[in-house]
Order: C-alpha cells, then sequence, then structure tokens
C-alpha cells in the first residue's frame, strides 16, 4: 500500500482563523492591527460579492509580534 507523504508547508499568508490560533490574539485585536497598518492583510473576493476572505500575512504578523517583545 502506497503511504501520502504529508509536507508540513508553511505559507506566508493565514487565515483570521489560523492567526488567531497562532498568535493567541483574539479577532478584534488583529482587525485593529489590520486597520492601524501595523500587520498586513489581503481580502479576497469575487467581483460583485460582499464576502471574502481575509488573509494576514505571516511575516507581518511575526514582526509585529517580535517588536512589542521586551527582554
Amino acid at each position: 500500500m502506497a503511504q501520502k507523504n504529508h509536507v508540513d508547508k508553511k505559507t506566508d499568508w493565514l487565515r483570521l482563523p489560523e492567526a488567531v490560533e497562532q498568535s493567541k490574539l483574539n479577532k478584534n485585536v488583529l482587525y485593529d492591527l489590520i486597520n492601524t497598518g501595523e500587520v498586513k492583510s489581503s481580502l479576497i473576493k469575487r467581483r460583485g460579492s460582499t464576502r471574502g476572505i481575509r488573509l494576514i500575512s505571516r511575516p507581518s504578523l511575526n514582526a509585529y509580534i517580535e517588536s512589542q517583545a521586551t527582554n
């Protein structure tokens, strides 16, 4: 029986629930960071659609968290 090779590939973009889980920040805080430009995001939606998928940049989220770190 052939075994599938599962590759755990980290992407540069996270859906909102993944960003909440990984950062331990709640979604309201993440939206505030997006609105102030501290974290980069992208809204993917079809033309004419009112809803879409919010993607959050993993590198910008990590950079924000690092900028808040203290010794």
